[in-house]
């Protein structure tokens, strides 16, 4: 019999929505097509579409990250939801404004800037233009015959002596900012970003259609609270860094297909005018996808960084634009920049280095606490003393002056999208998935931030979060100093009770099995989840009020396609019922903690063996995954829970205009 291979792709089966007008049940897909879900659309939370599954549980999804038939979909819920809306709002008829003193000009305003009203457009002028598409912009020529490819040090511990981010102006307040709609309902955000010293904001915006599309930028003053001006430009640009002075931005262009995200330009945003100082292609000599630039910031004054595929991270002079040194880290790497921007962590075959940007050295390096990290993200704390990377749900975290490992913190059920860097708002404090704030020390989820559509941090620790706002609403800039004091006041009473931590180092903990219905493989599960809780410093106790359960049920039956390659090409569909194994940690009843897996994977390359059908293949699907419960790993800590509460934090605050409530 011929081998071969072919390629899943998994239909979830369809559900009859209960209301004629509600979203009906769907498949939805990503980008790539390697995932799909099965859900309800349910309304969106800033840039992240709300998904309903059937279960009743809710999540969230990038809009970004959706396939475009999703992303089409999702325009139309958001403009029948206009169209059916009542509540038209009516136009106000223009105050009276009392007449007052003009304001004086901001020190990090340049000579000539104007600023916008919040919700009413600026006056036309040079800098709201639309360059020409064939605008003579100077192409760079990079000569690679100078870039260093610098050795990698022995592993080990290290001696790093990395600064604090230099401090504010005397006198100098962050204010929060208004934001312009969106133009066009189908205008969407390509880009948040604030500048390293946080003096500047710059919002993206973008519009496909017609092609080849525009793109349009705000740019803001921190400091004196206004907007300096818009900016517009032929294609679909996206921002991905803004200079520390606040007046060049690093773009490259988003287009269809593979390869074609690979063009780099240097943008100079003056008060006269959007002026385009070069493009290139930093990886132009790559094939297909790999040309696309993945990650690019300033490093200080005279530098800049590009990463593209295959992870060929490359540190460039700005002027003139020459490579200066290039190391390869992990593909999806999240470089962090140090608060003083004289080194660059990143993580690369298993391995957590330090690069000195200026000697062009790799000045550290060891391994990393798993072998592999996927699409590793990470961050310096204001004060440089401390590194976290987050990786597949956990966050870890050094000391910088020495590499050693500080903490190593399981985030369930704190979900963190691919890419998304920690924000440390002190040595103490970390922020991640834009909403929960870390206590590093104890480990503690601590305090949830809700109103932010995304949230960037400044190098002092300052967060800056982006409102959400309807399409056809003003959104705005606000910065926040966080965890505010009744967050640490909260925490300190939680940890001052000897049985905050009901899961902790010395807890008894009582193991149910009754929900694995195959009684001969119980003893087995009860084996490995007891070498579970050993690695926690956990024991087992018949009686105690913690209960850790273990469950083995077999899923709904779903829909499996494979399209065969290599041998023929056409598609084989099949029907699997799934097992799901779980865990799920209790305290006198109330979930505290819990872990699920479907034997179903996302994705599924089948590799036949001699005599092997894609039914046999499939049938393995159907089997009850044991090994589950050897592998899965229980949190060190985890808190009491709360009766009724619908978070695991401590607390929740609103993010508005106004600042934090």
């Amino acid at each position: 019999m011929r081998r071969g291979w072919a390629f899943v792709l998994f239909v979830l089966g369809a559900v009859v929505a209960s209301r004629a007008d509600e979203p009906e049940m769907r498949t939805w897909k990503d980008a790539s097509g390697r995932f799909k879900i099965q859900a309800k659309y349910a309304g969106m939370n800033g840039a992240n579409v709300m998904l309903k599954k059937a279960d009743g549980s809710q999540m969230q999804v990038d809009l970004e990250k959706l396939c475009s038939a999703d992303r089409q979909y999702v325009e139309a819920q958001q403009k029948k939801l206009a169209e059916e809306d009542p509540f038209k709002p009516v136009p106000a008829e223009p105050a009276k404004k009392a007449a007052t003193p003009a304001p004086r000009p901001s020190a990090m305003a340049r000579p000539g800037a104007r600023s916008t009203p919040f919700g009413r457009p600026a006056a036309p002028s040079p800098f709201d233009g639309t360059p020409p598409p064939d605008d003579g912009t100077p192409e760079v020529q990079p000569d690679w015959s100078a870039a260093a490819l610098p050795e990698m040090p022995p592993d080990g511990p290290w001696k790093l002596a990395i600064g604090p981010a230099p401090a504010a102006p005397e006198g100098s307040r962050p204010r929060a900012v208004p934001i312009p709609p969106r133009a066009d309902f189908f205008e969407k955000r390509e880009g948040f970003l604030v500048n390293a010293p946080g003096t500047h904001a710059l919002a993206g915006f973008a519009m496909d259609n017609p092609k080849p599309g525009t793109s349009r930028v705000v740019l803001c003053d921190l400091r004196s609270g206004k907007l300096l001006g818009q900016g517009r430009s032929e294609g679909v640009m996206v921002p991905l860094d803004l200079s520390d002075s606040g007046d060049r931005l690093l773009v490259r262009n988003e287009e269809f297909g593979f390869g074609n995200s690979g063009r780099l330009e240097l943008w100079n945003l003056t008060a006269e005018a959007l002026e385009k100082a070069w493009r290139f292609e930093p990886y132009g000599d790559l094939d297909k996808n790999d040309r696309n630039i993945q990650w690019a910031k300033f490093l200080g004054t005279g530098r800049f960084a590009t990463i593209g595929g295959k992870g060929k991270l490359v540190v460039w002079d700005l002027d003139p634009v020459q490579p200066r040194t290039t190391i390869t880290v992990d593909d999806g790497c999240i470089p962090g920049i140090s608060p003083d921007g004289k080194f660059l962590a990143f993580v690369e075959k298993g391995k957590l280095g330090v690069l000195e940007v200026d000697a062009g050295r790799v000045a550290a390096l060891q391994p990393m606490p798993v072998t592999h990290s996927a699409w590793p993200a990470l961050g310096f704390s204001p004060s440089g003393k401390r590194l976290a990377c987050v990786s597949a749900g956990k966050l870890y975290a050094w000391n910088t002056e020495d590499g050693s490992l500080h903490r190593d913190i399981l985030l369930a059920p704190v979900a963190v999208q691919a890419g998304s860097p920690p924000i440390w708002t002190d040595d103490d404090h970390v922020l991640v998935g834009d909403r929960f704030i870390i206590d590093v020390d104890s480990q503690v989820k601590l305090w949830q931030y809700d109103g932010g559509e995304t949230v960037v941090g400044d190098r002092t620790g300052l967060c800056w979060f982006l409102l959400h706002a309807p399409h056809n609403q003003p959104s705005a800039v606000v910065p926040a100093r966080i965890p505010q004091p009744a967050a640490v006041h909260a925490l300190k009473q939680a940890l001052a009770d000897p049985d905050y931590f009901v899961l902790r180092p010395g807890a008894a903990v009582t193991i149910d099995v009754n929900g694995i219905p195959d009684a001969s493989q119980r003893p087995k599960v009860v084996e490995s989840l007891t070498a579970r809780l050993a690695q926690v410093q956990a024991k087992v106790a018949a009686g105690s009020p913690l209960v850790l359960s273990a469950a083995m049920a077999q899923g709904k039956e779903e829909d499996v396609s494979y399209r065969t390659m290599g041998a023929g090409f056409r598609t084989d569909n099949f029907k699997v019922r799934p097992h799901i194994s779980s865990v799920k940690l209790t305290y006198q009843g109330q979930v505290a903690w819990e872990s699920a897996a479907s034997t179903l994977p996302f994705v599924d390359f089948a590799h036949l063996g001699p005599n092997e059908s894609l039914a046999d293949h499939v049938k393995k699907f159907e089997k009850p995954n044991y090994d589950f419960f050897a592998h899965v790993e229980v949190p060190r800590l985890v808190a009491r829970p709360k009766p009724g509460a619908n978070t695991f934090t401590l607390g929740t605050s609103q993010i508005s205009a106004t600042g934090v409530r």
